[in-house]
């Protein structure tokens, strides 16, 4: 694997990383949690990131799909239940 792709791979790794648990990604200073993009926004960048190293390997790019977004997010909300 080049060096491109390991710096790509850890970027992904980092970004689902700051979705997932953003205090474990960025400490748990509360200063820097309320400067996060919202959830909107965030989901757009994550999916940029996503379809440009997508592009870089030769594949095509990602559309988010709604109904499938609203269903995992209601998944994600009942298991934190």
């Amino acid at each position: 694997m080049n060096v491109a792709a390991l710096v790509g791979n850890r970027l992904l790794v980092e970004i689902f990383l700051l979705l997932l648990c953003p205090s474990c990604a960025l400490g748990s200073a509360p200063d820097l949690l309320l400067r996060m993009p919202a959830e909107k926004e965030q989901i757009r960048q994550m999916l940029g990131y996503i379809n440009q190293l997508r592009i870089q390997h030769g594949l095509s790019s990602l559309k988010l799909d709604p109904r499938l977004s609203q269903a995992a997010k209601q998944h994600a909300e009942d298991m934190a239940r």
